[in-house]
C-alpha cells in the first residue's frame, strides 16, 4: 500500500530520506474522455470521404478510410486505464516507469484539463504530461516537487497543443 504524504519527512535533510520513499501519490486515468460529438463528426467526415472515393472508383482509398474509421471507433470505446502516480525521493514513477529528477528540468501546471507538465533537460521526447484528478492535488504536488525541480512556465510544442485541443 502506498503511504500518504508525510509532512514530517519533507523537513528532513535530503540524505536522511530513503531513495524510494513515497512523498506523494495520486491516481488518474491516462486517457481522457472525449466528447462523442467529436467522434461523430470525424466518422461522418470519414464516411463522406469513403463515398467520394467509391464514386471516383478509388477502392483502395475507400478501404483505407474504412479501416481508419473502424480504428477510431474501436479506440474511442476502450476503457480508460487508471495509473498510480508516485513522487519518490529519486523521481516520479508512473506504473513501472521512473522519471528521474536528474533528467528533468522544471514543472508547471495547466488547467482545463488539469495536468502536471514536466520539461526534460535534453528536450528529447517532448514534455511529460501527467493528468491530475483532484483540484486539491496540485498544491500538494507543487510543495513536494519544489524540493527537487524549479517551477517555470513551459512553452508547449505544436503536438502538445494539438493533444490538449482534441483531448487525447
Amino acid at each position: 500500500m502506498v503511504e500518504p504524504l508525510n509532512l514530517k519527512n519533507l523537513n528532513q535533510p535530503q540524505d536522511e530520506l530513503k531513495k524510494d520513499e513515497v512523498l506523494f501519490t495520486w491516481k488518474a486515468a491516462l486517457s481522457k474522455e472525449i466528447d462523442k460529438k467529436w467522434y461523430f463528426g470525424l466518422l461522418s467526415f470519414c464516411l463522406l470521404l469513403i463515398i467520394i472515393a467509391v464514386w471516383r472508383r478509388n477502392y483502395v482509398g475507400a478501404v483505407c478510410l474504412l479501416i481508419i474509421g473502424s480504428l477510431i471507433y474501436i479506440l474511442s470505446n476502450r476503457e480508460e486505464e487508471e495509473k498510480n502516480f508516485i513522487i519518490q525521493q529519486n523521481g516520479i514513477q508512473v506504473g513501472n516507469e521512473l522519471f528521474r529528477f536528474e533528467k528533468l528540468d522544471s514543472f508547471c501546471f495547466f488547467d482545463d484539463p488539469l495536468e502536471l507538465c514536466i520539461k526534460r533537460k535534453n528536450n528529447s521526447g517532448g514534455n511529460i504530461i501527467f493528468p491530475i484528478r483532484s483540484r486539491e492535488d496540485p498544491y500538494k504536488i507543487r510543495s513536494v516537487l519544489l524540493k527537487f525541480l524549479p517551477e517555470k512556465e513551459i512553452e508547449l510544442g505544436f503536438m502538445d497543443i494539438l493533444r490538449r485541443k482534441i483531448r487525447i
